[in-house]
């Protein structure tokens, strides 16, 4: 019972640390301009073993740190522009298209040809590093941006995501068979997954979209306690089938949060759901940056720590490592600058629009850390290559608000 005891007083402490210095930084920072998510990064880091060494990354901690993004990307599905989600969606697609073709090319061709790693490698960091991590870019446009470059930023963000299951599958087909051809088995296999995800899409937008508001209609009836239920249970009922058809579960969590923002939109004679939503709004914006903001990312900031604590032999080998990190993290970033802000451009938009489109779409996250350390785990990569994706992953958490603070002045 007493280590019982220990342990759980030990995971109170963190969480306490974590909070206060995380949010502490994250104020910090925004009274001069900077966006806040930078402050709570710099906060775990400082936490981590990289600097003080008080707290250390747990599976508690990861459990409370992916939580609080479920309920980031549940706020921002409620709090999206269905209607404009909806009319913008198309060129949502074709900026997500753009930033991952891009990124994927130049990962490639810099682990391939001026790194000089192996075809498998290459192939898988080019897969990983497609991607964005759409909890990066909900937390960024929070209080920064609405309503066009908003609904664009978490189209292409979502239209990413899908995107990437592709690219991942087709990469490490390719890295297993380097003539090309991939198994049938494989291609089965990828076909398999692809349907799930067009059926999980399909479902969610034609059917629930359609089925629930009346649902939720009659089981709300005004009070609070009962939106916020039903909104909870169909976040984790969209996040477990979002991980069932191979996607990460903040889909889920923001799929239902649209799903409800549909639903608010709709005609409504009493104005009834007006009324509900200005009660609760505030009370869900002050619990994301109270709370599950700080600590999500914190945490990201505590393992960025751990990675470049853990990372430090002598000599040219942690030369080579930052070589690496800087090369992979530049063309990371201009891979979505170009390739989702030079899309954003080629559809009309200016340069300014583009660019905080771009830079936006520079954030990976949690993600990518699970896939780095199967793709470790496989044989993809070796253990300095996964520390190397490790420490851009959490570089461009780090990036992209910065970036899109630097554009937004512009």
């Amino acid at each position: 019972m007493d280590r019982g005891i220990d342990r759980i007083e030990g995971i109170l402490v963190s969480l306490l640390l974590l909070l206060l210095l995380s949010r502490l930084l994250g104020i910090l920072v925004e009274r001069v301009g900077v966006h806040p998510i930078i402050g709570e990064v710099a906060g775990g880091l400082l936490l981590s073993p990289l600097i003080f060494g008080v707290v250390k990354s747990s599976l508690s901690l990861n459990i409370f740190s992916q939580f609080s993004i479920l309920m980031v990307m549940l706020y921002s599905g409620i709090t999206t522009d269905y209607a404009s989600y909806t009319r913008h969606r198309k060129e949502a697609v074709f900026i997500a298209s753009g930033g991952v073709l891009m990124t994927f090319i130049l990962i490639y061709a810099g682990a391939r040809y001026v790194l000089g790693f192996s075809l498998v490698a290459s192939l898988f960091m080019g897969a990983i590093l497609s991607n964005t991590a759409i909890e990066v870019s909900a937390g960024v446009l929070r209080r920064r941006e609405s309503g066009k470059i908003a609904s664009l930023v978490m189209g292409a963000s979502f239209a990413d995501d899908i995107l990437a299951v592709v690219v991942l599958g087709v990469a490490t087909s390719l890295a297993v068979t380097p003539d090309g051809g991939g198994s049938f088995e494989e291609m089965q296999s990828l076909a398999v997954a692809i349907a799930k995800v067009l059926i999980f899409l399909f479902v969610t937008f034609y059917i629930l979209t359609r089925l629930l508001p009346k649902f939720f209609d009659r089981f709300v009836q005004s009070k609070e306690s009962h939106l916020f239920t039903i909104a909870f249970l169909l976040m984790f009922l969209l996040a477990i089938v979002a991980r069932y058809v191979g996607l990460h579960e903040v889909i889920g969590a923001y799929l239902a949060g649209l799903i409800l923002a549909k639903w608010r939109e709709e005609p409504d004679p009493m104005v009834r759901r007006s009324i509900l939503w200005s009660r609760i709004g505030g009370t869900i914006d002050y619990m994301i940056t109270s709370l599950f903001s700080p600590i999500f990312f914190g945490y990201m900031g505590i393992i960025l720590g751990e990675a470049l604590s853990g990372t430090t032999p002598g000599g040219g080998s942690l030369k080579g490592l930052l070589i690496i990190i800087v090369i992979l993290t530049a063309l990371s970033v201009a891979g979505k600058i170009i390739g989702c802000g030079g899309t954003t451009w080629l559809m009309g938009n200016g340069w300014n629009e583009s660019l905080r489109v771009g830079s936006v779409m520079v954030g990976r996250g949690a993600l990518e850390l699970v896939l780095i350390s199967y793709g470790l785990f496989i044989g993809y990569i070796d253990t300095l290559q996964s520390a190397a994706l490790i420490t851009v992953t959490l570089l461009t958490v780090f990036l992209a608000p910065l970036l899109h603070g630097v554009f937004r002045k512009g």
